[in-house]
């Protein structure tokens, strides 16, 4: 097998890996599926769920820093193992603790189940962000040309996650009744769960880039067609254009953008020849310590709109169930909301649906505005004047040489940054844009349902929620990397993502006890569920939501305003 052969083998390889962990990393966002369970055979309330599933969803959230870290020193390979860990235990021990559940239970001995369902699920929300940082960056080292598409596809297939799994639950793990209903089997479900993901995650682990690995499996330095080598974690931006004729100028290319230590201490370069539209020089990325970037006002602002728009949208996709129900009131006997919470319903309209249009909208937003945004809004890169190489960002062993003392935020003279393309519009467009289509989509359900429960839209809501929610996590690297380099952007990404745990906290406690207060008798179940007699189990009708719906809508509009201040603030440098 020749040399190209061989590399491209592994790159077919590698992005099996990368899809194989995408499609089963997404199980914590169907707990809405599983979570009525909980209910039936523990007696949770509002609350205690709401506890549950954050402990997975904002519960990784605290660690994506260090995760980031890991990624940094032991490589893709390493996360992906730890994260195949957490997602089998945490998974398995959920569905044990479901299976052992007693007829009717003890008032202490649920406490204690729902002390430690917290804990196994977020073990689950730890293994995701290891896996989603595994699959990412192993992206963008497998296809540094393309880190807008790399990443984009790579979180496409995550956000296809839950489709996958929900329609797996539906055809593979449901029984018929004889009065016609479909019952899922949350133990059984939640058992495949635990193998599968375990074990793609581990077999996946042995196609990702390790430490060690220093040569991207993308290119060869032996190549005949000339194409140069490129190192692994690099970025090389597509920067072919023809020049103008006055420019007169032809600069070569080194591709040489790290995303981690383990790639910044190479020395290894290339230099590829290439015509530049338009070398407009912008401010250059400001390279720091941790403490650098936190002083920065421009960077809390950024987390303030983050928090708001992705803490708004992961309150709807942690309460699906709840909101769905709530609008399927009208007409159901209130002391069978909560046992039809469990079934598949009518085609079109159960929980299940909800999450797999979510899941789709949200992916399909993932694959349109990655590579749109790489075209619109390219990420600036540094040229050096005279000696006719160009770099697409820098890593700390490059910086120190191309920084003036004294000011690690200025190159050294000689070396200037430029977009490689045409730029049309600010990455923080996109920002703005699904910050304003999250306020519409709250803003439109509110109106929708302000005097009767309308079930249809429910799925305004998802579709809504599912483009906003994969456009945010599309843009912010791109963002990072424009402002503040790509030498630390696992560190730079993974403090970002406090900004999460943060606003979805806040939304969804808010939602909890809100509907609690709201549920007329107090949120206490039957202790069968489908019995005619015991308190309802479920808040019923728009009044469970609507002033969390409205307390959000005022958070968005004022996320669309500082997003705003922050296009003008970065124009012309992202």
């Amino acid at each position: 097998m020749s040399t190209s052969n061989g590399l491209s083998s592994t790159v077919v390889l590698r992005c099996l890996g990368i899809a194989a962990n995408a499609v089963c990393a997404g199980g914590l966002f169907i707990f809405p599926l599983f979570s009525p369970a909980l209910v039936q055979h523990h007696h949770f309330t509002q609350p205690q769920l709401t506890t549950i599933v954050l402990s997975g969803m904002v519960g990784q959230y605290p660690f994506a820093a260090f995760v980031g870290k890991v990624l940094d020193a032991r490589g893709a390979r390493t996360c992906s193992l730890i994260a195949g860990f957490m997602f089998s235990l945490g998974f398995g021990l959920f569905a044990y603790e479901i299976a052992d559940a007693p007829e009717v239970p003890n008032g202490d001995e649920t406490v204690h189940v729902f002390r430690r369902m917290v804990v196994y699920f977020g073990l689950v929300g730890l293994g995701t962000v290891f896996s989603y940082f595994s699959i990412v960056f192993s992206a963008t080292q497998t296809f540094p040309r393309y880190i807008g598409i790399a990443s984009g596809t790579s979180m496409a297939l995550f956000g296809c996650s839950p489709l996958l799994l929900t329609s797996i639950a539906d055809h593979f793990f449901t029984t018929q009744t004889a009065a016609g209903e479909t019952i899922l089997n949350v133990t059984r479900f939640l058992t495949c769960l635990s193998l599968v993901t375990g074990l793609s995650h581990i077999l996946g682990a042995v196609t990702l880039p390790g430490r060690s690995s220093t040569a991207s499996p993308t290119t060869s330095p032996t190549r005949e067609d000339n194409r140069p080598s490129e190192l692994a974690i690099q970025e090389r931006p597509s920067i072919h254009q023809p020049s103008p004729s006055t420019s007169g100028e032809t600069t070569p290319l080194l591709g040489r953008r790290s995303l981690s230590p383990s790639s910044m201490s190479s020395k290894k370069s290339v230099a590829v020849e290439v015509d530049v539209v338009e070398a407009r020089e912008v401010t250059p990325p400001q390279h720091g310590s941790t403490l650098d970037l936190i002083c920065d006002p421009w960077f809390p602002t950024l987390l303030a709109v983050v928090a708001i728009l992705v803490g708004c949208c992961e309150m709807v996709i942690a309460n699906l169930s709840p909101i769905f129900l709530s609008l399927r009131s009208s007409g159901v006997p209130s002391s069978m909301l909560f046992a039809q919470g469990v079934r598949t319903l009518t085609a079109g309209s159960s929980i299940s649906t909800q999450i797999q249009l979510l899941s789709v909208t949200n992916t399909l937003a993932r694959l349109t505005i990655g590579p749109l945004a790489d075209f619109m809004a390219p990420v600036p890169v540094s040229f050096s004047r005279g000696s006719g190489t160009v770099a697409a960002g820098s890593v700390p062993a490059d910086a120190a040489a191309n920084e003036a003392p004294g000011d690690p935020t200025k190159p050294k003279a000689g070396v200037y940054y430029a977009f490689p393309r045409a730029h049309y519009i600010s990455r923080i467009a996109f920002l703005l844009g699904a910050t304003l289509l999250c306020l519409t989509t709250f803003a439109l359900f509110l109106m929708i349902n302000s005097s009767t429960s309308k079930e249809g839209s429910m799925s305004l809501l998802s579709v809504g929620v599912g483009i906003s929610y994969g456009t945010t996590f599309t843009i912010l690297p791109g963002i990072l990397t424009a402002i503040y380099g790509s030498a630390n952007l696992g560190r730079n990404f993974g403090i970002l993502s406090y900004a999460p745990f943060v606003g979805t906290s806040v939304f969804s406690y808010l939602f909890a006890f809100l509907l609690e207060r709201n549920s007329s008798p107090p949120f206490a179940p039957a202790p069968i569920a489908d019995s005619t007699e015991g308190p309802v189990a479920m808040c019923t009708g728009p009044q469970c939501w609507q002033t969390t719906f409205s307390v959000s809508v005022g958070a968005l509009a004022l996320a669309c305003c500082v997003s705003g201040v922050l296009w003008r603030r970065w124009q012309g440098r992202v």
